[in-house]
């Protein structure tokens, strides 16, 4: 999965030590906006579905896009 925006910790967790970020699980070097932002559970659970239900998409849109061009995709 790719970074989320920005560095996500969960309030429960707060700490200047956390090397991965809670909603992407990347580095916070890699994320494109700079800075923290503390979420709750919640909000965190919430991007991360998002972030999946977008990469879904992504994917489908790939499969309908080789079956378009005539492919298989059993290939």
């Amino acid at each position: 999965m790719p970074p989320c925006d920005r560095f996500t910790i969960l309030e429960s967790r707060q700490t200047d030590r956390l090397s991965r970020c809670d909603v992407c699980e990347h580095a916070e070097e890699d994320h494109e906006s700079s800075g923290r932002r503390v979420l709750s559970g919640g909000e965190v659970e919430a991007l991360r579905r998002q972030m999946l239900i977008e990469k879904f998409d992504r994917q489908e849109e790939g499969r309908r896009r080789h079956e378009g061009n005539g492919e298989s995709s059993s290939s």
